[in-house]
């Protein structure tokens, strides 16, 4: 079997160390659990007081509360208890962090071996190992050298805190006992996913700050560290895009809380090392960046959120623009995800928001040619002419609607096809259209057939002289539909009652709505619609 390069080594670290932090987890949630079921105590003999001052006709009012310091206590209880578990807690840390930086010596010296490759014949390497003192710090101490303790302590006044928010609202508010119970519970989960998001950063943090040492110290065979995302739909768009940098083993890895991202190292070749003739084994890493684009679009809608694919997929946003770094004073580098009007800008951050809601499958299910109208069509971007034409070359392509059939109403007493219609009569959208504008009407020439009809749709949609606008076609007050309309002069296409314009309109992911003759095309506008938006202007 062959042996696993270092990219395969360093996930099965990265699942060691998780399993081992998801163990730790564990414990502390249960040590949480004991710690709140010593205070439901407390507040469930409160709630009892409180039913039984109410069964008296007593009013339970912020006074009340506050009486025979029945709030206090119940406060005091709850600062001793998280207390309690934070000590807990630390210690649990310490432990776990202890382990990641002893873990993190060894296994980045596997990793080092495992870049570098087999050694040419008679070498032995011999790799440096950094002496206790020089990780010292990186167990119980946070980022700017105060105390984890620290951290920990503000759990118990937060939560005091939450607990006297979530009493105080529930008595002014009348919720009965059981109510408030559940209130101040919910109002006490935070501080255990603030401790446990706590532990996993600072042992995380740990052992990868260890392993950043130990290249230093090995620089003399390690040239800088590979970023090493997870890479699943759980990983951040920040850290997909920093999946396989380079960066050099003097620089400290710009995370963020939860991140689960490792430096792998990036080790000389034997050539550079002064050996000739030595095969360059060190695997390559695809970016992260051209990874993401080959996964499925229900794959990146995880990842992004519709707005950001919307804006990805349109090519407004890169994923390497969604990279963001600052430094805390407290956690030192951080890396994250930059929002979408960081990046675009407040107006076209808020079209894209529109176009993600508009789009089915609020990420765009739908074709290109539709999404460069939605684009348009709230303003997240202009279309250049060849846009504009694929546009236009599907909306010709699309016809009407093929799906259920209409009836003949309005119809009635018409001859199509060896009959004489009645309203109940079923037609296709096609035929419908044709029998109303162009038989009745008699808006085409007479003796225009339904191929003809159709023909010269497309022949309208298609000329560049035409005019070309978008709207919101307003089906009913609740419901807004996404339309591009084509406008031309009728011309020879003028039939005894027809009229000065053509106006063909098309819906969004439907197809051919309507081929009319109209006589004012500004009134029509006027009527049932919003936001039209012109992308090519009326012919003169």
């Amino acid at each position: 079997m062959a042996e696993p390069d270092v990219y395969d080594l360093a996930d099965e670290f990265r699942r060691q160390l998780l399993q081992g932090e998801r163990a730790a987890a564990t414990e502390l949630v249960r040590a949480y659990g004991q710690a709140w079921q010593h205070i439901r105590g407390r507040l469930d003999a409160l709630a009892q007081q409180i039913a039984a001052a109410r069964a008296r006709g007593e009013e339970v009012s912020l006074s009340w509360l506050f009486q025979q310091e029945r709030l206090q206590t119940l406060q005091r209880q709850v600062e001793a208890e998280i207390r309690d578990f934070s000590r807990f807690a630390e210690g649990r840390i310490l432990q776990e962090q202890a382990q990641a930086v002893q873990a993190a010596q060894d296994q980045s010296a596997a990793l080092m071996r495992a870049g570098l490759g087999p050694a040419p014949e008679g070498v032995t390497v011999t790799l440096a190992r950094l002496p206790a003192g020089a990780v010292q710090d990186l167990v119980g101490f946070l980022q700017d050298g105060s105390p984890l303790r620290e951290l920990l302590d503000e759990l118990g006044p937060e939560a005091s805190t939450a607990v006297r928010q979530a009493l105080i609202t529930g008595v002014a508010t009348g919720q009965g006992p059981r109510q408030i119970a559940r209130q101040v519970r919910q109002s006490l989960g935070g501080n255990l996913v603030r401790a446990l998001t706590i532990s996993r950063t600072e042992v995380l943090r740990s052992y990868r700050e260890s392993s950043r040492r130990t290249y230093e110290a090995n620089s003399d065979v390690v040239s800088g560290w590979v970023w090493h995302s997870a890479l699943g739909t759980r990983t951040c768009a920040f850290c997909w895009s920093m999946h396989g940098s380079v960066h050099p083993v003097t620089e400290r890895m710009a995370t963020h809380a939860n991140c689960r991202c490792a430096e792998v190292p990036r080790t000389k070749s034997w050539e550079d090392l002064g050996f000739k003739d030595i095969p360059d084994t060190r695997p390559d890493i695809r970016p992260g960046t051209e990874l993401f684009r080959e996964l499925s679009e229900a794959e990146q809608l995880k990842i992004l959120g519709p707005a950001k694919l919307a804006a990805y997929r349109a090519g407004a946003l890169k994923l390497e623009d969604l990279r963001g770094f600052r430094r805390d004073p407290r956690w030192g580098p951080v890396g994250f995800e930059r929002s979408l009007k960081d990046i675009l800008g407040e107006k076209r951050a808020e079209a894209y928001t529109r176009l993600a809601r508009l789009a089915p499958g609020a990420g765009g299910a739908i074709s290109d040619a539709d999404r460069l109208i939605l684009e348009a069509a709230t303003g997240a971007r202009t279309l250049t002419r060849e846009e504009l034409h694929q546009v236009l070359e599907h909306v010709a392509r699309a016809g009407f609607p093929t799906g259920e059939p209409s009836d003949a109403r309005g119809l009635s007493g018409i001859e199509w096809q060896g009959r004489i219609l009645r309203g109940r009569d079923t037609l296709t959208a096609v035929e419908r259209h044709y029998l109303r504008h162009v038989v009745a009407r008699r808006e085409w020439p007479d003796g225009t057939t339904l191929a003809e009809y159709e023909e010269s749709i497309r022949r309208v949609i298609l000329d560049e002289g035409n005019g070309v606008f978008t709207s919101q076609f307003l089906q009913s007050r609740q419901e807004r539909r996404w339309q591009l309309g084509v406008v031309a002069p009728s011309g020879d296409q003028r039939g005894p009652g027809g009229a000065a314009w053509i106006l063909v309109d098309y819906r969004v992911g439907v197809g051919w709505m309507t081929a009319h003759q109209l006589p004012d095309i500004n009134r029509e506008l006027q009527r049932n619609r919003e936001g039209v938006r012109w992308l090519r202007p009326l012919p003169r």
